[in-house]
């Protein structure tokens, strides 16, 4: 999938930024009237993969914007969210049933909110809990471990282990914790004054900003070449394999 990290040396924010830019420009041409193909029966795996790769492109464009505003620790949710989204569309796109097993694990968790809500004394619509209660006794089937635990769809993906370590990265920033604290404080070593040690700092730079932001761009790449995976040939391919050979992003996706 990706040697980002491991054989390829890491792109500069500036050139990872001209990558993104790139690959949003190629994706602009792309006709958004497609011809959903039909797989297990069913347009589903085809719209999941295309919704992800469209959001995948939303939100290269948002942290392309935040890096040209040096913004790179508020980018960092929306580059880990993007990965999500990469390797959810990689691995629906060479995975039998996978688009249901997704929506039974979407009916799973439907089911809990609502059980939460009727504690609440929140009212739920006869038909919103009928639907899903559908949705979980019909695909109940296909339930699987990789849809329920995303780390899971990192290990069905050849490849995928390589963006784990980064994932978790940015999962420290993702979330409010230690991390988020260690970003906006310092030790001041030019102060005397014990109370003043401590400084905040206005505009926190990302500890791993070179990484996460090439991984933004290996993240695009595979949600893209997901998209390719079940509506092939497309005239910008070519392109996309020229900034992937850039980036050291395999345009390969295959299932371990």
């Amino acid at each position: 999938m990706t040697d980002l990290g491991k054989n390829a040396t890491t792109p500069s924010i500036e050139e990872s930024i001209g990558g993104m830019r790139e690959l949003l420009a190629i994706w602009q041409v792309e006709e958004k009237l497609v011809k959903t193909p039909i797989i297990d029966n069913s347009p589903d795996t085809g719209l999941f993969v295309r919704a992800f790769a469209e959001h995948t492109v939303a939100l290269t464009e948002s942290v392309a914007l935040l890096g040209e505003h040096r913004m790179f620790l508020q980018a960092a949710p929306l580059i880990r969210l993007s990965m999500e989204c990469a390797i959810t569309a990689a691995w629906l796109s060479v995975t039998p049933n996978s688009a249901n097993a997704l929506t039974h694990e979407y009916a799973v968790q439907e089911r809990k909110l609502f059980n939460h809500r009727a504690q609440l004394n929140i009212p739920v619509s006869t038909e919103d809990l009928s639907f899903t209660t559908i949705e979980f006794e019909e695909l109940v089937k296909y339930q699987s471990s990789e849809a329920l635990q995303f780390i899971e769809r990192f290990k069905a993906i050849a490849g995928g282990e390589l963006l784990y370590l980064p994932y978790r990265q940015l999962s420290e920033v993702s979330h409010a914790g230690l991390s988020i604290k260690q970003h906006y404080v310092f030790e001041n070593p030019e102060s005397t004054d014990p109370e003043k040690r401590l400084a905040f700092v206005i505009q926190p730079q990302y500890f791993w900003t070179d990484q996460a932001f090439g991984g933004q761009v290996v993240s695009l790449i595979l949600a893209l070449t997901a998209w390719d995976e079940l509506a092939p040939d497309k005239p910008w391919s070519s392109k996309i394999q020229t900034i992937a050979d850039r980036f050291g992003a395999i345009r390969t996706i295959r299932r371990t």
